[in-house]
């Protein structure tokens, strides 16, 4: 059976596996179906038709709007917000106070609105690709548009002295 908090409003139309915890002041609301190991910290909200495969982790306030398809063994960080018909793949993972209004490949990292970090290599060890694999993988990605683009530095402004200051009048 699974462990609801007294404050946690689940619907009667939702499915949850055995084993799945859900925090205090969450929601879940119809027709959603979360797999087994599933842990859902306190105030997240879960809306109509998600589905949730296993051992995911939601942190606090995670929002995730109608309709998603979630992989398995994905963590939310806290604050994340899904944007309605989304799919996210297994093993990624998003850090906090994020939004994502696209899909999500698997064993990705995802920081800010819809920007990829990388890959989630500890995912990928979990997961049983070998290292090399890995390496491979990683070309795959684009590079994230949070990054420096390659080239030389622009130079700082330049400073005055006092010496070069106009006298107070």
């Amino acid at each position: 059976m699974p462990k609801i908090h007294p404050t946690a409003l689940v619907s009667s139309s939702a499915s949850l596996a055995d084993d799945v915890e859900v925090g205090p002041f969450a929601i879940i609301e119809d027709e959603v179906v979360i797999g087994a190991g599933c842990k859902i910290a306190s105030q997240a909200k879960i809306r109509k038709g998600v589905v949730m495969g296993e051992h995911n982790t939601l942190a606090n306030n995670v929002m995730i709007a109608g309709h998603c398809k979630i992989g398995n063994r994905i963590f939310f960080g806290g604050g994340t917000a899904i944007h309605q018909f989304i799919h996210v793949g297994d093993f990624a993972m998003t850090q906090g106070n994020c939004g994502m209004t696209r899909d999500v490949p698997p064993y990705c990292i995802v920081h800010q609105i819809n920007q990829l970090s990388g890959l989630k290599t500890v995912g990928l060890k979990r997961g049983g690709f070998s290292r090399k694999s890995a390496r491979r993988s990683r070309r795959l990605l684009p590079s994230s548009s949070t990054r420096r683009p390659p080239g030389p530095r622009p130079s700082p402004p330049p400073t005055r002295s006092r010496a070069d200051r106009p006298p107070p009048s």
